[in-house]
């Protein structure tokens, strides 16, 4: 296996570029559907990049100041923040259903829309990524090769998986608790982790640069 260097592309986390010796590539992380609903299992199974040139790949590269800038970012307590506010939501989620009287009929309409909100605005995220790279670079005149990326840290890998299934599992038992017991609560459970599921699937997918190797199929 060669070692490689994967990095974002500037306001696009659909597609990164990989450094391997003279050779760069361009990777969709969207592609195919697996990987759209699951980005976290590309380092697992081949993946088809296109060929670019290295000239075009500076280009597409994030800009040194915007690093930093994110570096800066990352240091700040969001995952806290967002935390505390969800605690608030509970309370004031528990107080509009009693007030209102919400039936169980209008809270699996509000459970269907936001899911389809959810998987609606995931959708055009990617599209709208892949549309802004076209217009920079035709992906039909690249010609493409077959590799498989190892990922630097398979121990980093793995607790997102577990993360991630466990939310999963959470959504369906929380979903059944709803069907059978008609409690809002465990439709707030629900959207919570509904909520969670979709930032991790999009903070996951965003967060495939670094040091790897790759392997040419």
């Amino acid at each position: 296996m060669k070692s490689a260097d994967i990095e974002g592309i500037y306001k696009n986390i659909r597609y990164r570029i990989i450094h391997s010796g003279n050779e760069v590539y361009l990777l969709d992380l969207d592609s195919p559907f697996l990987f759209f609903i699951f980005p976290f299992l590309s380092g697992i199974f081949t993946r088809k990049v296109r060929i670019i040139d290295s000239q075009i790949a500076s280009q597409l590269a994030v800009p040194e100041e915007v690093k930093e800038k994110q570096k800066a970012n990352l240091k700040m307590p969001y995952k806290s923040i967002l935390a505390v506010l969800i605690i608030f939501l509970i309370p004031i989620y528990r107080k509009i259903a009693f007030q209102f009287h919400l039936s169980v009929g209008i809270e699996y309409l509000a459970f269907a829309l936001l899911f389809l909100l959810i998987l609606l605005m995931r959708i055009l995220i990617s599209k709208n990524a892949k549309k802004k790279l076209q217009e920079k670079v035709s992906l039909e005149s690249l010609g493409y090769k077959k590799i498989k990326v190892k990922p630097e840290s398979f121990k980093y890998k793995f607790l997102i998986t577990i993360f991630y299934c466990f939310l999963l599992t959470m959504v369906y038992i929380s979903l059944l608790a709803q069907i059978k017991s008609s409690q809002s609560a465990f439709f707030l459970v629900f959207i919570i982790v509904i909520f969670f599921l979709s930032f991790l699937n999009v903070v996951s997918a965003t967060d495939s640069t670094g040091k790897s190797k790759i392997k040419r199929i």
